[in-house]
């Protein structure tokens, strides 16, 4: 009996000991930690997936090879011999062999193996599907394949203990763990926006300004993340950033040593999120020949010629991002050691990159691809628009022509942006078509969506891709545009006889469900987005109280907090503040029968501070049961008078603002009038509530009210030793919502 004849093989029984085991899995005598982890993977789904006969092409007792077994050595198909990241499942008789190159082949050839012949599914790092335990009979297998991007990176940003694991299952590689195998991970100190990471301002910029960016309307020296970025073309920043490089490098490869694992082998060193870039006399001149982008490669290129000779395994990454997206001029190209990560960040999110007036990005491909060697992508897959992310938008139809433009191009792999799955519109749905396309992007995604409508939502799955077909040609046939951050106008091309036909579709997928779960509560995750439209609608209108709304928002009370409730807290606000931030609350008493525009704190930006001086707490004593607590005691910015405030960001002038000497009230909550004013038609004002002013309520995405003349209200309490004389309390100001009063 062939069972456990080897201390680190794995076998599974699965019938009677009299009746002779169903299937055996062997693994190398002295395997890697990779192999015996798709050993484990493969012992653990096939113990629940097959009972009573395991069979290939016609003969049982089958034997599965899992990594440079003896079996897989005799047939040629060795690791070390197979391109990295290849996979390959065949069987010969009742052998079947399961391997692959590096040190993931192995474990993408068993879950191929699992997913292709036995129809296991990982939806999400909350949802799988295991097929009833049953007979596998299987014809003759050979599969083989190979991704067709290097590196493939989906970000949801949750903190979940088995991301990594279902990353892996699906080909992901952007990690790094030795029992699933050496990805593709950046190295220290960050994987983006590095500049103030190798140069922080607030270290240096006081005694070298020269090396940060010169301000173009003031002349002034700034750096920092949110303030400014580096002078390229300084001398001694060059010089500074290959010290930097070279340390990070030599650190992270000592820690790597210790650690047993393989060391990272691409180093960032890209601009800080901002636009302030620098306008000295060299940087201009420079930009002039090459423009910004083709600048950023010249400084790419010095800094990597540093280290090519030494570290020959590293890539030095940038980004062509904001003001260096549009691809470089003057015939400037990337060193063979660096790589450009391109954002898309101005396309239109709903429409392919080929349909008129949406080309842009795929321009900057073609031409970033001609410019550089190593070309990765840096996209986004949902809206940032706090209150708005996972309002609908069918994206899903245009991803194969992305992903097979990209191959065509080149691409070297893909971080790809896809934040909060409990919100995010059908994101499950995009997150198969990701996964799988970005490891083969020539895939027929009809079969594809068709093959996930079918088998997520079972008898619902043609009502459920009907609502979404309607969404497209409700979307061509009013021109939709959806961008990164937008303005609940910008879904105006879903109009009233389109939610109400969408509605209608989803009552259908509803009852098709026959009340069986998962479909049932899958159909009302699907509906989740078109009643937080009608719900955000109905409140900037002022009709609360229509029919469609009522319904609307009682069905994501009784529903949307139960299925949030299975994903982490870390990454989400919690599932009541959700809610407020969809349906709203009673408006406040003071304001009785007044048309009004109300912002709890749920949709208030409590600032840079959150979860430690500043944060969104529960208040009994608070109207709307939530407020935004600031701990005052450590800046002056909190000192009485009590300044608020609305100001003009695109005019760089503030609009209206109320000085007030004292707090209102001797205790609790008072309303405090900023006074009468107009809306700034810029994206850019908001009204600010403490004097950080970084605690505010944004306006940018509030086209509805731009131009529009309000009296504005903020519902403020003061507690604490600053405010009350004879208090031993700590200060704090607390702010529970921000009121607009129509004219």
């Amino acid at each position: 009996m062939r069972v456990g004849m080897m201390a680190t093989a794995f076998a599974f029984v699965a019938l009677a000991a009299v009746a002779g085991p169903l299937y055996e899995i062997r693994t190398p005598e002295a395997a890697q930690p990779w192999e015996k982890r798709a050993a484990k993977e493969l012992g653990d789904y096939l113990a629940r997936r097959v009972a009573g006969q395991f069979a290939v092409d016609g003969r049982g007792g089958v034997v599965l090879h899992v990594g440079d077994t003896p079996f897989a050595v005799s047939k040629g198909y060795i690791s070390s011999r197979m391109p990295d990241e290849q996979w390959l499942v065949r069987s010969y008789g009742s052998d079947i062999l399961l391997n692959g190159g590096g040190t993931r082949g192995a474990l993408y050839a068993v879950f191929h193996f699992l997913e292709d012949v036995c129809g296991v599914r990982w939806w999400s790092p909350q949802e799988e599907f295991v097929p009833p335990a049953s007979p596998l009979v299987l014809d003759r297998l050979n599969l083989s394949g190979r991704p067709a991007f290097r590196m493939r990176t989906l970000h949801r940003g949750m903190r979940e203990p088995n991301a990594g694991d279902v990353a892996a299952r699906l080909r992901l590689n952007g990690f790094a763990r030795a029992g699933l195998g050496f990805g593709y991970r950046y190295g220290s100190p960050n994987g983006c926006h590095t500049f103030d990471h190798y140069l922080p301002a607030d270290k240096y910029l006081k005694d070298h300004p020269e090396w940060y960016s010169c301000e173009a309307k003031t002349g002034k020296r700034r750096g920092g993340q949110h303030g400014g970025q580096l002078c390229l073309t300084n001398p001694e920043v060059r010089e500074q950033m290959k010290k930097r490089l070279r340390e990070f490098i030599e650190k992270d490869r000592a820690d790597a040593k210790k650690r047993g694992i393989h060391p990272p082998t691409i180093y960032d060193i890209s601009e800080n999120d901002n636009w302030t870039y620098c306008a000295c006399t060299n940087c201009v001149a420079a930009q002039e020949r090459w423009n910004l982008s083709g600048l950023m490669v010249d400084f790419i290129n010095d800094i990597a010629s540093s280290v090519r000779d030494d570290y020959p395994d590293v890539i030095v990454n940038t980004f062509a991002y904001h003001g260096t997206e549009e691809p470089p001029k003057g015939g400037i190209v990337g060193a063979d050691n660096v790589m450009v990560r391109l954002c898309d960040t101005q396309s239109n999110m709903a429409a392919g990159m080929f349909e008129p007036g949406n080309t842009r990005f795929r321009d900057f491909l073609e031409a970033w691809s001609k410019a550089v060697r190593h070309l990765s992508i840096w996209d986004y897959a949902i809206t940032y628009t706090r209150e708005l992310t996972g309002l609908p938008f069918p994206s899903e139809f245009h991803y194969a022509d992305y992903f097979r433009e990209c191959s065509v191009r080149g691409v070297f792999g893909f971080f790809w942006e896809h934040e909060s799955p409990h919100k995010a519109d059908m994101w499950e749905l995009k997150y198969f078509l990701e996964t799988k396309l970005m490891e083969d992007p020539m895939l027929d995604s009809d079969e594809l969506i068709a093959t996930f409508m079918r088998e997520y939502y079972g008898p619902a799955g043609d009502h459920v891709l009907a609502y979404r077909r309607r969404l497209d040609a409700a979307r061509r046939a009013h021109n939709g545009k959806v961008t990164w951050f937008p303005s609940l106008s910008e879904f105006d091309w879903i109009q009233p006889e389109d939610v109400a036909a969408c509605q209608d579709i989803l009552v259908a997928a509803e009852r098709a469900t026959g009340g069986r779960e998962p479909f049932l509560s899958r159909v009302k995750r699907v509906r989740v987005g078109m009643d937080r439209l009608v719900c955000l609608r109905a409140r900037s209108s002022g009709g609360t109280d229509a029919p469609e709304a009522r319904d609307a928002a009682e069905r994501l009370k009784a529903f949307w907090p139960v299925w949030m409730e299975r994903y982490p807290k870390s990454g989400r606000r919690r599932a009541s503040d959700e809610l407020v931030a969809a349906i709203g609350i009673p408006p406040p008493k003071r304001f009785a029968g007044m048309r009004i525009h109300d912002f709890p704190a749920q949709l208030i930006n409590p600032g840079s501070g959150v979860e430690k001086t500043v944060r969104i707490v529960d208040d009994p004593e608070s109207e709307a049961g939530r407020a935004i607590q600031v701990d005052a005691d450590g800046s002056h910015h909190y000192n009485l008078p009590y300044t608020i405030g609305l100001y003009d960001g695109g005019a760089s002038r503030t609009v209206i603002k109320k000085t007030f000497p004292k707090p209102l009230s001797e205790s609790g909550y008072a309303w405090y009038e900023i006074g009468k004013a107009k809306i700034p038609d810029s994206k850019k004002s908001y009204i600010w509530l403490t004097g950080t002013w970084q605690t505010s309520l944004s306006l940018k995405d509030k086209v509805e009210l731009f131009g529009r003349t309000f009296t504005i209200y903020a519902s403020v309490k003061f507690t604490g030793r600053k405010y009350r004389p004879g208090s031993d309390e700590p200060s704090r100001i607390w702010i529970d919502r921000v009121v607009l009063v129509e004219e």
